[in-house]
Formats: C-alpha cells, structure tokens, sequence
C-alpha cells in the first residue's frame, strides 16, 4: 500500500475508521501515530482498543490483543513517516525526457518521487518497494497487466531502474546534488500533477498531451507533412 504520508493517513483513519477489518497496516500507523503524540504503551494500546470498538463491533480483547501488541511493538522500528515537499532537479527530468513514451515517462517520475519518500538519512541507495500497480496508479497510467510486464522488463533495460533480488525497485538515477532543485512537488494526493511533459522534438513544454505520439501540434503536423509527402513520392514513383 502506499502511503506517503502516515500523519495523515492515521487521521483519515481516526475518523473514517478501518480500511479493512482490523487491518494491521491501519493498527500499526496509528500505534506509531499515538506514539508520534507522545503517549506510552499503555495508552496507545487504550487508544487502539478504544478506536476498535468504535469501528469494528465484533471486536474482541481476548481474539485480537496479540494483533494490537504485535502492532505496538512494530512501531518501535521507525518514526512515523510525514510527508515533506520532494526535490527534483533539471539533470534528473532531463534523464526522464531521453524516454520517448510519455507512459514510461510518468512511471519512471513516480518512482523517483517514492524513492525520495521512502529514502531514509545514511542509506545509500533509493528503493521503491511498492507493487508496481500502485506505482501505474499514481503515474496515473491506464496499461493491461500484460504490458506491465513488458513495460517493467524494458525499463530494467534502460538502466534507469532494476530490480532486486527481494522484489523492490532501485532507482538509479537520482541526482544527489540535491542543491538546484527544478520542481518542488508539495502536493502527496497528486503526484504526477508535478511532471513537465515536453515534445520529443523540439523540447517545448506541453500544456497536453496526446495519446498517439509525443510531439507537440507543430512537430506532429510537419510530422504528418512530410509523411503524406514521402507518401506521395513513393506512389509516383511506382506508378510511372
């Protein structure tokens, strides 16, 4: 599941209740939320009692108290995790306009954005390790699960990316400069929203895109001329 922002999502939670029943990502977001607030163990397990029979009424003490422990211990591995404005600099949506698919574009965009995320001080490497049908979701990409296969398989081929042996995704092109930032992406419900398109010919930025090709009016209309005119040539020169 991916969840940029924790805060956040715990207090979706608080109000609207459980994703699922008893769901132990939503029990271990707010065990680490109570936390966040300040409140010891034992007050997070009231609370998580507490937001359980409010929301789920079946629960029972007994049945579920190992899920609430197991939930309240796993939040002593990290901080709640709150969403901060992400960098991306010119060098790395340069790197992503080498790509010619518009599609492989806004998917390579949402995996540097979650590597950023998700990227912890003192690690190394970027990793995204959401499914890649949550990461087609954000880029907010319409692809058969066919060609998510072959969409993965031929970026793993342009180096920009590549799978690991424990099934996550490692960016490899994220620009640690980190001092000229182009865009600050500052929005978590609209990720995408954030990725300059431009045509693949002449580099002007486009307002929108099209489906069929990458090209802005312009290019694409002396595409078509000079198509139709090599058309045009080669019917004559058959025909004579």
């Amino acid at each position: 599941m991916f969840i940029p922002c924790e805060k956040a999502y715990a207090e979706d939670r608080l109000k609207n209740g459980f994703t699922r029943v008893m769901s132990f990502v939503d029990l271990s977001i707010l065990a680490k939320y109570f936390k966040y607030l300040g409140k010891n163990k034992t007050q997070i397990h009231e609370d998580l009692v507490s937001f359980c029979k409010k929301f789920y009424g079946d629960y029972n003490n007994v049945l579920f108290a190992p899920r609430l422990q197991k939930a309240i211990d796993k939040n002593d591995e990290s901080e709640l995790r709150i969403f901060k404005s992400i960098g991306i600099t010119k060098n790395e949506i340069d790197i992503i306009h080498t790509i010619s698919d518009f599609r492989y574009q806004k998917i390579l965009f949402i995996f540097l954005i979650i590597g950023k995320i998700f990227h912890e001080d003192g690690e190394i490497n970027y990793y995204c390790n959401n499914s890649f049908t949550e990461v087609i979701k954000e880029a907010k990409v319409n692809i058969n699960k066919k060609e998510r296969e072959r969409i993965l398989h031929e970026l793993n081929l342009t180096g920009l990316v590549s799978n690991t042996l424990n099934g996550s995704v490692k960016i490899n092109f994220v620009d640690e400069s980190q001092n000229d930032f182009y865009i600050i992406v500052n929005d978590k419900n609209n990720l995408i929203s954030f990725f300059p398109f431009e045509c693949f010919n002449c580099k002007k930025e486009l307002n929108k895109i099209s489906r069929k090709h990458n090209l802005c009016e312009e290019c694409y209309k002396e595409k078509r001329r000079m198509v139709i005119r090599d058309s045009t040539r080669k019917y004559r020169e058959n025909n004579m």
